[in-house]
């Protein structure tokens, strides 16, 4: 009956010396520093892209910065926020392995023009130059974002531009883009050139320009251009913003 009883305060001992050990391990010694549990949530991946904003050949390129993966959509959405342009679309965006097709709203900066006031950095002095920047713009930075260039050819990727009726008809610009061919540019076989000259004056045709000492004569090529020159000051320092086709030289903006 003893044997049984010291047995019986023995383990009673053992379990309260066990429990005063763990209680101890867990709260530190004085000047024992403290251990924190740190807790790490994962974040999405930053992917930087690029938009391309210009017409062929004289682009300028803005970094943006998205959380995970950057989609066609995001990039649209990003040139329009950037630039104050309505890219406002009738649908979503078809993807598949030959390309990307677009189809753009009535409401689209194509059609209405640009906000009122634009902004400075994205200025543009008529509807030719409106639709030629933003197709471009959308165009490039498609193609740039969308193929890895140390893979393929980004201009090897096909964009299509379309209305829910069918082909993308400018109307007050004079082009049409069908919608099954993939876009190749307002005016494909021409070159955007700029340079910085002096205006000398203008006629109901053309306007005189001074560059590099020479004098040269550029037609416009639309009705708002002609505008847009007849309030320059002769004698301006001007930049020029002009398309070169062959023997053809057809001003597109003063600036």
């Amino acid at each position: 009956m003893k044997k049984r009883w010291y047995l019986m305060v023995f383990c009673l001992i053992a379990l309260v010396g066990c429990a005063g050990r763990t209680a101890r391990a867990e709260t530190p010694e004085a000047g024992e520093p403290t251990r924190e549990i740190q807790v790490i949530r994962a974040r999405p991946k930053e992917v930087e892209a690029a938009l391309y904003i210009g017409t062929a050949g004289t682009y300028t390129v803005y970094p943006y910065v998205h959380e995970g993966e950057v989609t066609p959509d995001q990039l649209i959405a990003a040139i329009a926020d950037l630039t104050g342009w309505d890219l406002s679309l009738d649908g979503p965006i078809f993807q598949n392995s030959s390309g990307i097709t677009l189809t753009f709203s009535p409401d689209c900066a194509l059609f209405t023009g640009p906000p009122e006031p634009q902004k400075e950095d994205f200025f543009v002095y008529d509807a030719q130059e409106l639709c030629a920047t933003i197709l471009d713009s959308v165009c490039h930075t498609l193609q740039w974002n969308v193929v890895n260039e140390n893979i393929a050819d980004p201009k090897a990727l096909s964009i299509y531009f379309r209305t829910s009726k069918g082909d993308l008809s400018l109307d007050h610009i004079g082009f049409v883009q069908p919608a099954g061919l993939p876009y190749g540019g307002l005016m494909p076989e021409a070159q955007v050139c700029s340079a910085q000259g002096r205006f000398l004056g203008a006629t109901a045709a053309d306007a005189t320009f001074e560059l590099d000492g020479e004098t040269l004569s550029m037609s416009f090529y639309d009705s708002d251009i002609a505008a847009t020159v007849s309030r320059v000051t002769p004698g301006l320092e001007v930049t020029i913003v002009y398309l070169e086709n062959g023997d053809t030289t057809v001003l597109t903006g003063v600036y």
